[in-house]
């Protein structure tokens, strides 16, 4: 049976992706930095192992034996350092397929860091010698409460810099759902970059619309100017790099760069995608 290594599996998409790997029957490997944090991935069917992109000697022993890699990178300033040292291991130890995590809008020529280091990560997966495939979700349905949850309870807001831009917000689920079923049959999907995205383009208004029904509550949007939006971000606590990265990334929604609505879902999955209104519902719980 192939063995799929799954990293970033206790992430938000990570832990998706083996969820749904573990649901097909799949042989699940996840790469951990501390796999003493492994246990409820234990129980649901994954191997865990010592896994740190950083630390080359935890490279051999998890790639060791791994058919299939499903890469997935943290949000650090500086990325592309860990696709190479992936990439290299997965090579050395005759993984056959890797898919890669990337994001919209990946370009190596794109004026964003962001994106220019997500484009020259798919480059180094592409020019490997392995057959690969690359996802390149959009906004995730998640970051509402992942990354405003606070202000939600407590303000009855949250906050962007979106200036009224559409976005076509994915579900966590859908992205791993995706992620699994490439994983569990390559073949058809070699070579390719799927962008996937949820099924309609909302504003950030239309968002706090949904939340104000799912919770039960009036929920506000409040659009800041970029460097407004930046301050607010590092006088909380966020480093310089990680609030540039996030107040480009709502320039991106801004220029309607994130408004397109792709078939992958229904392609790959054969339904179609969850609408943000589902997905706050099924969460609600989660938003107080």
């Amino acid at each position: 049976m192939s063995k799929v290594l799954v990293t970033g599996a206790t992430g938000t998409i990570g832990s998706q992706v083996v969820k749904g790997l573990v649901a097909g029957g799949a042989s699940v490997r996840v790469g951990l930095r501390d796999p003493a944090k492994g246990d409820a991935l234990r129980a649901a069917g994954a191997e865990v192992v010592a896994l740190d992109l950083d630390q080359p000697e935890t490279l051999q022993p998890a790639f060791a034996g791994a058919t299939r890699v499903f890469l997935l990178t943290p949000f650090v300033e500086h990325f592309l350092p860990l696709v190479r040292a992936a990439v290299d291991a997965a090579k050395g130890a005759g993984v056959e397929f890797i898919l890669r995590m990337s994001a919209l809008g990946a370009d190596r020529a794109s004026p964003d860091a962001l994106g220019r280091e997500h484009g020259q990560s798919e480059d180094l997966v592409k020019g490997s010698g392995l057959d690969w495939a690359v996802l390149q979700p959009t906004f995730f349905q998640d970051n509402v409460f992942n990354f405003q949850g606070e202000s939600l309870k407590q303000q009855g807001a949250f906050y962007g810099a979106s200036k009224g831009g559409k976005v076509s917000y994915v579900s966590s689920t859908d992205v791993g759902s995706v992620a699994a079923a490439i994983l569990a049959k390559p073949d058809a999907h070699k070579g390719k970059t799927y962008v996937v995205t949820g099924s309609e383009a909302l504003a950030d208004t239309e968002v706090a619309v949904l939340l104000s029904k799912a919770i039960g509550r009036a929920i506000r949007y409040v659009d800041l100017t970029p460097a407004d939006y930046l301050g607010a971000m590092t006088s909380q606590g966020a480093p310089s790099w990680m609030a540039a990265h996030i107040v480009a990334l709502e320039m991106v929604k801004a220029n309607g760069w994130a408004a397109t609505v792709a078939p992958t879902v229904q392609e790959i999955l054969g339904r179609a995608p969850e609408g943000y209104a589902a997905f706050l519902n099924r969460n609600r719980a989660r938003l107080g």
